[in-house]
């Protein structure tokens, strides 16, 4: 969830099991009957696109750039294992600092998509579950609208002094309605993050910020997956 720390962002929001991080779960609960063309199910195996959407009536409005108050703490569900946990934001001035369902913790700018500055117990790395970055925005994001694009560049350094220098290209590619945990439909931009190893997807909603969330890696597939619940 990210989203971008070197460290697999298992969830953000979900379990982090990599080296590069940003969200992710899966819900694998299906109504039947009536509901059922409202509420589907949202089961999904490693190899899923992501979560269950709607088209968008309507067009989203232009988005700019988040106040620290668009920020709330929600609870999201693992797209892959159905496994329900806390997503826990504070906003303190112009930084924001997540804590993920299994205790990974990073901060950023106040900002989902740019790449978090300092990350802490994300993924199993022995050399990046921990670690600090200086980011640079070399092409804003905002305001989100289908075709703005954003470019960061990041400068890594792990807690055993290792180091890499990333870019990072975010798009949004499109906007829709997500069908979150609880069966209610949130319209979203879809905002794709690619560092050249790992592209990071988030729905994000006007009113909500994420809703949901995919990170694959160029080799190894997916890696997190998470849909808000409530």
């Amino acid at each position: 969830m990210k989203r971008y720390l070197p460290l697999a962002l298992a969830a953000a929001l979900s379990a982090c099991t990599t080296t590069d991080f940003q969200g992710g779960f899966t819900p694998v609960s299906e109504r039947l009957g009536a509901a059922s063309d409202r509420v589907v199910s949202w089961t999904r195996s490693l190899t899923g696109t992501g979560p269950q959407t709607r088209r968008l009536d309507t067009p989203l409005p232009m988005l700019a750039r988040p106040a620290k108050g668009q920020f709330r703490s929600f609870v999201l569900s693992d797209m892959r294992s159905g496994v329900e946990g806390p997503m826990t934001f504070r906003a303190k001035g112009r930084r924001l600092r997540v804590e993920e369902p299994d205790g990974c913790t990073w901060r950023s700018s106040l900002d989902w998509f740019s790449p978090s500055t300092s990350w802490e117990g994300c993924g199993t790395s022995r050399n990046w579950h921990t670690g600090s970055a200086q980011v640079s925005v070399l092409d804003p994001l905002y305001p989100l609208k289908i075709g703005a694009r954003g470019v960061y560049e990041r400068v890594a350094t792990s807690h055993t002094g290792r180091t890499y220098t990333r870019q990072t290209i975010c798009r949004v590619t499109g906007a829709e309605q997500v069908v979150r945990g609880n069966g209610a439909l949130s319209p979203a931009y879809v905002v794709a993050c690619d560092d050249g190893k790992r592209v990071r997807t988030t729905w994000y909603a006007p009113d909500d910020g994420p809703v949901a969330y995919v990170q694959r890696h160029a080799v190894e597939g997916i890696e997190d997956a998470w849909v808000r619940v409530r």
